[in-house]
């Protein structure tokens, strides 16, 4: 298993290291093969290969010296520090061995050993040095940036966490809403038409047990809510009988298209609840829905009072509206409108960028 302190270490990073030891010795190398210029040492190959060998050697030692004090010094922000001594490290190797191979010159010029270690180690200092330095400025840029890009990960994940909580939040209202009406519906028939109550409780058991375990589900689709939809339609069948009837117009293409979950039952029951509950005759409820350049659009007409009976302004409309806003942003949009001869549209307009056709199976329509 690789220690943790060289985990900086890669070879891009050894790869600069290496470039740089290069054009350090350049100069030296350069001169101790072709003999320009005033050296203590004869030109020939194995010197300047020597010269060429021992930067190389500073460079490697700079780059896992400093890996190794950067690991044991980050906790105090001393990573200058720990550089800065793994360069000196560097550079002191360099000038070791060259002298070490190379002292007489300096001897026969009166120089102690020390000056002559001083004079190599000095030698290779300002090109580490100064490769160093642009590589910690550019690596803090580098730690900052990825810091910043941390911040804003935790921020996004912290919204979305309170995106989905709100979410929660409002379908948690909007299911008990529309059960609680159903089981008022029960209670009534029970009191005056006992047979009818019955029915409707069996329709009623029978849609709780094929919805309520997709209710939680965060993946709905089109078709899985068009399905629910009806057999809520079907429980009110019993309750207005004549009074009301329903038309499906969803083509087959779009029922696997993603949907927000419980949100086209509460449209249905608004439309019954204000729509064609009021009027004696009841009327007809019509769910449709097209995909175009503007998006998918979701309808539910009826052909009950209109807007001037159309209130919703509780649970169901501007819960449907505030849970557009969340997941969508102005993308998504909920209208009413005059439908005609009478009655009243509302539409639902989803966008269908970027989507993907969720992989499940739609739900059966209840049998009647």
């Amino acid at each position: 298993m690789q220690p943790r302190w060289l985990a900086p270490v890669t070879w891009r990073l050894v790869g600069l290291a290496l470039l740089v030891a290069v054009a350090n010795s350049a100069r030296e190398v350069t001169v101790h093969l072709t003999g320009d210029g005033e050296v203590l040492i004869s030109p020939n190959w194995p010197f300047a290969l020597l010269f060429l060998f021992s930067y190389v050697l500073a460079a490697v030692t700079i780059v896992f010296v400093g890996a190794y004090l950067i690991d044991i010094s980050d906790a105090r922000g001393w990573r200058p520090i720990a550089l800065a001594i793994a360069v000196v490290i560097g550079c002191l190797a360099t000038g070791t061995l060259l002298y070490m191979l190379a002292a007489e010159p300096y001897l026969q010029l009166g120089l102690s050993p020390y000056g002559g270690l001083f004079l190599r180690t000095r030698q290779p200092f300002p090109g580490f040095a100064l490769a160093a330095a642009a590589w910690y400025f550019a690596d803090r840029g580098t730690r900052r940036l990825a810091t910043l890009r941390q911040e804003h990960v935790a921020r996004d994940a912290l919204a979305t966490r309170m995106l989905e909580a709100r979410l929660s939040m409002l379908e948690a209202q909007v299911e008990p809403h529309f059960i609680f009406n159903t089981l008022a519906n029960v209670r009534r028939l029970a009191c005056i038409e006992p047979a009818r109550a019955r029915r409707m409780s069996e329709r009623f058991a029978a849609y709780l047990r094929a919805s309520l375990p997709q209710m939680r589900d965060p993946v709905a689709t089109l078709g899985r809510e068009v399905d629910l939809a009806c057999a809520y339609l079907d429980v009110q069948k019993v309750r207005m009988g004549r009074r009301l009837a329903w038309a499906i117009d969803v083509p087959e293409s779009l029922r696997m298209y993603p949907f927000p979950p419980m949100m086209l039952i509460s449209l249905v029951e608004n439309a019954i609840k204000h729509g064609l509950n009021p009027a004696v005759e009841g009327g007809t409820i019509r769910i449709g829905a097209r995909a175009g350049e503007h998006g998918l659009t979701v309808s539910v007409a009826d052909t009950g009072g209109g807007l001037t009976r159309a209130k919703g302004s509780g649970v169901g409309l501007s819960n449907i509206r505030a849970r557009l806003t969340a997941m969508h942003g102005p993308a998504a949009r909920l209208t009413l409108a005059a439908s005609v001869p009478h009655g009243i549209v509302a539409t639902i307009v989803l966008p269908l960028a970027g989507s993907v056709r969720a992989k499940v199976a739609p739900a059966a329509v209840l049998a009647s």
